[in-house]
């Protein structure tokens, strides 16, 4: 019988397999952030106004890379599904050997949603819910990569409240996570060099939870609309997870 998933049991879900695989996933997560933060100090120095170039910049780049994560993330996932054990080394490099398409679709998906948050933040709330699942479809589908914003689109049609709400949620999560540095910087300056690694790793595992979230509601999307076969996918994750818990 097919067993649809609440959003409740998808976050339930991504829980899970972060703690379970907590080394690579929140590892995938920090790598990419890591990038993020060194492209973004080659190319910016100061800070900007709100509407200009270099602000754009400063949401983009991050983005791009997030998009990357995102995409080895469920590579990632679908190989741990299958009884492999990825290394870190091989998730990093997996959106690199997809080709360029990757990167153009991830670099112009990015580019639209930087801007509709520039303009007014819902627009590219909104953006982000309409192909929710893009990363997932790059990565788990055999589509060429210009192809996969129609796929996502045509999958996500009956469900986009589900994921706008999914949306708002880690929207909702990352503000207090973003804004942590700022508070510490301001209160406590001497502190701030301290919480340099705590930090890290706190957004690392975000980074995980997001990525891991919109893999499990592509699962879910896949089950209600198309098959049986990507529900036992989910339950091997799941209970790859558990398996590593309970090693633990």
């Amino acid at each position: 019988m097919i067993q649809a998933r609440s959003l409740t049991r998808i976050l339930d879900a991504a829980f899970g397999i972060v703690r379970a695989q907590a080394g690579l996933l929140i590892g995938l997560g920090l790598v990419y952030d890591g990038l993020a933060n060194a492209a973004m100090e080659l190319l910016i120095s100061e800070e900007y106004p709100f509407f200009s170039f270099e602000s754009m910049l400063l949401m983009f780049v991050p983005s791009v890379f997030g998009m990357l994560s995102a995409y080895a993330t469920t590579w990632t996932l679908m190989r741990i599904a299958r009884g492999e054990r990825p290394t870190l080394a091989a998730a990093l490099a997996s959106p690199w050997r997809a080709g360029f398409g990757l990167i153009v679709v991830a670099v112009l998906y990015t580019a639209l949603m930087t801007v509709g948050v520039m303009l007014l933040l819902l627009p590219g709330l909104v953006l982000w819910a309409l192909i929710f699942c893009l990363p997932a479809v790059l990565a788990a589908e055999p589509i060429a990569p210009l192809a996969a914003p129609g796929r996502a689109w045509r999958l996500g049609r009956g469900h986009r409240l589900r994921a706008f709400g999914l949306v708002i949620g880690l929207f909702a999560l990352s503000i207090p996570i973003l804004a942590v540095p700022a508070y510490i910087t301001e209160l406590a300056p001497a502190w701030s060099s301290l919480a340099a690694v705590p930090l890290l790793l706190l957004y690392g595992a975000f980074a995980a939870l997001a990525n891991a979230t919109t893999f499990f509601f592509y699962v879910d999307l896949r089950v209600r609309k198309e098959s049986f076969d990507l529900e036992l996918l989910a339950d091997q994750v799941e209970s790859s997870a558990d398996r590593e818990e309970g090693l633990g």
